[in-house]
């Protein structure tokens, strides 16, 4: 259960208090798609994901969108929202993005990872050593590779929940 253990929970991405993460010295913000910044059907950003990307920016961050959806819907939505993104991650496996953190000058301590499901967003946040901010699902509508996956994420997280670890950014 360790494993998939966030740092830190919010209800919504626009309910994270990114102001208090540049305090804390956080410089990357390394974000899910689907599910996350939108739902996994739309296929262009949400108006939510426009006002999260543009507050990351004002505040100085370097936001990047890492998914496991093939390449093309997520340059699609990486390039409206004008973001870095790398697709086809295969999360939780860390090989590929370590490559991509690698040539991108990423300082793991200084990073942090917001995904909405356990066993690929924050398993792979904790296998590589960054802090993770779990959020719920933008959509209750999943992607059909998704939906064994969300199952056993509810059953986690029902649990975490009822042991009082899930808790917001202080």
């Amino acid at each position: 259960m360790r494993k998939l253990q966030p740092t830190w929970y919010h209800q919504k991405i626009c309910d994270i208090p990114l102001q208090k993460l540049k305090d804390m010295g956080f410089v990357d913000v390394f974000c899910d798609l689907d599910n996350t910044l939108t739902a996994a059907h739309n296929p262009l950003p949400s108006e939510e994901s426009y006002a999260f990307v543009s507050k990351c920016k004002a505040l100085g961050f370097r936001l990047f969108i890492i998914s496991n959806n093939h390449e093309n819907r997520v340059k699609k939505v990486a390039d409206a929202l004008q973001v870095e993104y790398f697709g086809s991650t295969g999360k939780p496996l860390r090989n590929r993005l370590k490559a991509f953190i690698k040539a991108k000058n990423v300082d793991l301590d200084k990073s942090i990872l917001i995904g909405d499901q356990l066993l690929t967003d924050i398993w792979f946040a904790n296998r590589l050593g960054f802090k993770s901010i779990l959020v719920e699902p933008f959509s209750p509508r999943d992607l059909p590779i998704t939906r064994p996956l969300r199952f056993i994420d509810k059953i986690i997280r029902k649990k975490l929940k009822k042991r009082g670890r899930l808790k917001g950014v202080e």
